[in-house]
């Protein structure tokens, strides 16, 4: 269900290439989590307000492929944080809603729950058969027919669970393949949560590491690297100084000759 995104230099033609792809992906995904959710509400059917989870998050995926990938990293931090919380809040409704039914008693349209389940599996094998040609093209396309392929078997469960409804006419099959979905979407809602948590402190600590302190002498600022105590007119360059003192335990002597002599 959660994929990995990473930057890779290829050339224009086959970005463009990887473009029309991901757009598809992202349209078919994103109109399958709609029609599945309010499908899952409609029908008061669990597995299918489950399964409305993983096209979100293939969709959001695929969104976040074409969107901010060139991005600052705060911007993915909150795209994947906002991913995370939605996740998090379906799957508690499907909870909410599994429970509720098992007080009240809703034997959902199994007919309704077989048909859109065969639906998305059909939307994820279209998806699945765009995704194999560039799947090797770098770690996010790898990531993303991963993610296609994994979710067929949830589709799959939900084909299973209409069929089981109407065969014994019981909501118990809806159920039990709704909340199995659902709970495996809180569990990597939570993970993603705490990961953009802890990348977050990471780069806050990195940050805080390879900043240089500022000074002034007479009346003009200058950058001091912390490291060897070398003094730069412009930050970039004591960023520069800092940042490879604390990495190889010595200066560059390239960096160096721009150090400024304040005596």
């Amino acid at each position: 269900m959660d994929c990995c995104n990473s930057k890779t230099y290829l050339s224009k033609e086959v970005v463009k290439g990887l473009k029309i792809v991901l757009y598809i992906a992202f349209f078919i995904n994103a109109g399958m989590f709609l029609v599945e959710l309010v499908s899952g509400v409609i029908t008061h059917s669990n597995a299918l307000s489950a399964d409305s989870l993983d096209m979100f998050g293939d969709a959001f995926v695929y969104g976040l492929s074409l969107f901010v990938l060139t991005k600052h990293h705060k911007v993915q931090a909150r795209a994947s944080m906002v991913k995370g919380a939605v996740m998090l809040l379906i799957g508690l409704y499907v909870f909410a809603e599994a429970f509720y039914k098992m007080v009240h008693p809703i034997v959902p349209p199994a007919q309704a729950i077989t048909l859109i389940g065969i639906l998305a599996l059909v939307a994820n094998g279209v998806c699945l058969f765009l995704l194999t040609r560039h799947k090797d093209k770098n770690i996010n396309m790898k990531s993303s027919w991963i993610c296609s392929r994994n979710d067929m078997f949830g589709n799959v469960g939900v084909i299973i669970a209409g069929i089981s409804v109407a065969y014994f006419n019981s909501m118990w099959p809806d159920i039990i393949v709704g909340m199995g979905i659902a709970g495996l979407a809180v569990y990597f809602s939570a993970g993603i949560i705490k990961d953009v948590h802890m990348h977050n402190v990471k780069y806050q600590t990195l940050q805080n590491n390879f900043m240089v302190k500022e000074i002034e002498i007479k009346n003009k600022k200058y950058y001091k690297c912390e490291e060897c105590g070398l003094v730069y007119l412009y930050k970039e360059i004591a960023e520069k100084c800092q940042n490879w003192c604390k990495t190889y335990h010595t200066c560059n002597l390239e960096i160096i000759k721009y150090a400024q002599r304040l005596t």
